[in-house]
């Protein structure tokens, strides 16, 4: 991996997520994208990729992600706040209860002090000295009821008694108070976490989608490459070359130029001459027998007595050749473009007429006998003496044909549309034999 194009991805991740980087979810995301990007750059340069267009693939698969960074540093901030305010508020409510304890406390405590300044001072016992039991002192209990200080204990145990209850339910209160905030913002927390997921979840997800298809588009890119390479390899060039009575017979040469050679008695029998250029070219006696002439350029050449049995001739250019007496039969002209050609004598049997072009041509004595004619165009053609018996006719054009030729054209039992039959007609002639169908 080249090291500039590494570092470019780090300048356009820091042009892309730099206003958001106090950001902990967006410096998270910001090392994800980085890791896939570097992944998917190694992937391109390992099969061969030219680092610039392999930098400009990674970064459109990167897409607009500005409003999911902008969304997610949002939320950070918000949370941020929230949390503050939330710290602030439990500060503030915790300080009230406290002093509410100390009051109870400085209660209790003063009311310790007032129960010791009674007991320091007990009563002396009233009455005359006599009166003392015997073997008691003064300042005893001479009397069978308790002395008058022997409640002090006992009212300031249950003193310090409600003062502790008291303190005690105000802590449990206050930590309960503390423990259903830390539940609420626990919660909270874990609410925002959870569509923090959810949309960090669905911006993956979309990236994941901008990779798939970027690679669907490569892998079609890759497979049209090697599809080229594969006829560039194959690609032969026999221009102006004397190849007679040559065998090319099953040969697989694809785009491969032919171009002003002499080819005359060679045989190309079941040959793939997908666009192959025979331009110029004498074809005299040249076989084509079940060839693949799909998109192949014949024109200009010589090919009288040539053989086109069941040969494909899609898309194919014939004009301005030379084909006389050349036999098509079982041949497949879809889209064949065989314009100001010389056909006389050329036999069609048997074969599939779709969308074939040939206006201007001489079609002297050609014969299309029993064959499906569909979107035909004859437009300027000679068909004197040209055969159609049993012939099916769909939109086929006979424009500017001349009406002496199309008084010689040969009608038995043929079927024609009603926009063929008018196309006969406006050349002047009516032709009889025929049956025209809607």
């Amino acid at each position: 991996m080249d090291n500039n194009v590494q570092g470019r991805i780090d300048d356009y991740l820091d042009q892309v997520f730099g206003p958001y980087e106090d950001s902990p979810t967006v410096s998270e995301l910001r090392i994800e994208v980085r890791h896939d990007l570097l992944e998917r750059l190694n992937d391109l340069t390992e099969h061969g990729v030219a680092d610039e267009v392999a930098y400009a693939q990674v970064i459109s698969s990167v897409g607009d992600i500005s409003a999911t960074i902008a969304e997610l540093a949002e939320q950070d901030r918000a949370f941020e706040e929230e949390s503050a305010e939330h710290a602030i508020k439990e500060g503030t409510e915790e300080q009230t209860p406290a002093t509410d304890a100390e009051s109870s406390a400085g209660a209790a405590t003063e009311a310790s002090a007032d129960s010791v300044r009674t007991e320091a001072a007990p009563p002396e016992p009233e009455g005359p000295a006599d009166q003392i039991p015997e073997g008691q002192t003064p300042g005893e209990c001479w009397t069978d009821t308790p002395p008058c200080w022997a409640g002090t204990y006992a009212d300031l145990a249950a003193d310090w008694t409600d003062a502790v209850s008291a303190g005690l339910d105000t802590a449990r209160t206050q930590l309960n108070w503390g423990f259903q905030q830390a539940e609420e913002a626990l919660k909270r927390t874990g609410r925002w976490n959870e569509r923090t997921r959810e949309r960090f979840a669905r911006a993956n997800a979309r990236a994941n989608e901008h990779m798939k298809r970027a690679n669907e588009r490569m892998q079609h890119a890759n497979e049209r490459m090697d599809r080229t390479n594969e006829r560039a390899n194959r690609r032969m060039n026999y221009a102006a070359s004397d190849l007679r009575n040559s065998d090319f017979h099953g040969q697989v040469l694809p785009a491969s130029t032919f171009t002003a050679s002499d080819l005359r008695n060679s045989d190309f029998s079941s040959a793939t001459l997908t666009g192959c250029s025979f331009r110029s070219s004498d074809l005299r006696n040249t076989r084509f027998d079940q060839a693949d002439l799909t998109g192949a350029n014949l024109n200009s050449c010589s090919l009288r007595n040539a053989q086109f049995e069941r040969t494909n001739l899609t898309d194919a250019s014939l004009s301005f050749s030379d084909m006389r007496n050349v036999c098509f039969v079982g041949a497949a002209f879809r889209m064949t473009k065989a314009t100001y050609a010389d056909f006389r004598n050329a036999r069609f049997n048997d074969c599939v007429m779709e969308g074939a072009d040939f206006s201007g041509s001489d079609l002297r004595t050609a014969c299309f006998d029993g064959l499906s004619l569909v979107d035909v165009t004859f437009n300027l053609a000679n068909l004197a003496e040209t055969s159609f018996r049993g012939s099916t006719l769909h939109r086929v054009s006979f424009h500017h044909v001349s009406r002496r030729s199309v008084m010689m054209m040969i009608f038995e039992d043929t079927v024609m549309d009603r926009a063929t039959y008018m196309s006969l007609r406006s050349n002047g002639y009516e032709p009889t034999n025929i049956r025209v169908e809607d």
